[in-house]
């Protein structure tokens, strides 16, 4: 129980002193955690800061050195699975941590990640 309120409230942004972080579904932050290679991805992205463009072939190539895998399998699963789940709608609503430019195939960091990333932090501390 611990564990779920620690998410909920760094995921709900119920801390008065980050009033201006925006708030993430709990429901859509277990969905996007709940897999190791989008953890792995949230992750690597977190390092960029809200507003950067990170060319999709970078985070494969990332991914590939991680699992010691084929880099364009790596590529077609966040293309086909992974990105779809992590993207905002085509308006830029809804749900999402990163936008991704299909045409460019680069993603751009928004904030939502950074929330996402201390959730994950958040359930790491109360593991350990």
């Amino acid at each position: 129980m611990r564990l779920l309120k620690a998410i909920q409230n760094v995921v709900s942004n119920r801390s008065e002193t980050q009033s201006t972080t925006p708030s993430i579904d709990p429901e859509y932050a277990y969905m996007i955690l709940s897999n190791a290679r989008r953890r792995r991805v949230i992750d690597y992205l977190s390092r960029f800061d809200v507003g950067d463009q990170v060319p999709v072939g970078t985070i494969a190539d990332h991914l590939a050195d991680a699992y010691s895998d084929d880099r364009k399998c790596c590529y077609v699963s966040l293309i086909q699975a992974h990105l779809v789940k992590m993207e905002t709608d085509r308006s830029g609503n809804g749900e999402g941590v990163v936008d991704y430019d299909e045409r460019a195939k680069t993603i751009t960091v928004r904030e939502e990640l950074h929330v996402l990333q201390n959730a994950h932090t958040c359930v790491q501390s109360v593991i350990d």
